[in-house]
């Protein structure tokens, strides 16, 4: 398995799992820190350059766009 299928359907779903559990549970949640991907164009120099590259992913862009 690549390392980009285990983020997006394995290690994403779990983590956004753990947080809508905290949530049920009535547990405040903020996260933070480094997610290791750039979401959006503005969060990378020369998104051109860098599309498809390793936490730039329009998979990962969407899978991180899923944790709101």
């Amino acid at each position: 398995m690549k390392w980009q299928e285990y983020r997006i359907d394995e290690w994403d779903l779990d983590f956004r799992g753990y947080l809508k559990n905290l949530e049920i549970l009535g547990k405040p949640v903020i996260v933070v820190g480094d997610m290791n991907v750039a979401h959006q164009e503005i969060d990378i120099y020369d998104p051109k350059r860098n599309e498809n590259m390793a936490c730039f992913t329009p998979e990962e862009r969407q899978s991180f766009s899923n944790f709101t």
